[in-house]
């Protein structure tokens, strides 16, 4: 059994993920339009680059030059913001779920029944995992597209390793 300090404790940090959860769909109504109007203008803006841009500039070596290209950039901000959109609107809409079972878990915390605040706190995780997942999805590609140029990079190392061991 817990003692009356660690329930107050855990009341407590209740109590914060309650009150987060009713400034997160606050935060995210509030953002919203400045997100949307920055992913058009970024949309425009990329339609543009693409009507008058020429293919990926090549580095010294002749090789296409990924981390410098700016069309690969503007596309992986684009996709961030898209994601950052899905995720205030998601924020929206299950911000006031999260706080009902944030909330309800509270009070099974005040009334020490810490078994009965546990399905309230597994649902209120699961929404918050919900509202996150389209960044999630965004920077889960963005690594594996890290991890592919450093292969890339390195195999491109090995190469220019063996080359200069077959030349010596």
């Amino acid at each position: 059994a817990l003692l009356d300090h660690e329930y107050s404790e855990l009341m407590l940090k209740q109590s914060r993920v309650s009150d987060w959860s009713r400034m997160l769909s606050l935060k995210a109504q509030a953002d919203l339009p400045q997100v949307d109007a920055q992913l058009k203008a970024a949309q425009e803006q990329t339609a543009a680059n693409e009507e008058g841009t020429p293919q990926s500039p090549a580095s010294a070596d002749g090789e296409a030059n990924i981390e410098a290209d700016p069309k690969t950039q503007a596309e992986d901000q684009l996709a961030q913001m898209e994601g950052l959109k899905a995720c205030l609107e998601k924020a929206i809409e299950l911000g006031p779920k999260v706080e009902e079972h944030s909330r309800a878990a509270t009070e099974s915390l005040e009334a020490k029944q810490l078994v009965a605040a546990l399905p309230d706190q597994q649902v209120a995780l699961r929404l918050l995992h919900e509202i996150a997942k389209p960044l999630k999805k965004d920077n889960q590609q963005q690594q594996n597209d890290d991890q592919k140029n450093d292969n890339q990079q390195g195999q491109d190392g090995d190469k220019s390793d063996q080359d200069q061991k077959s030349q010596n």
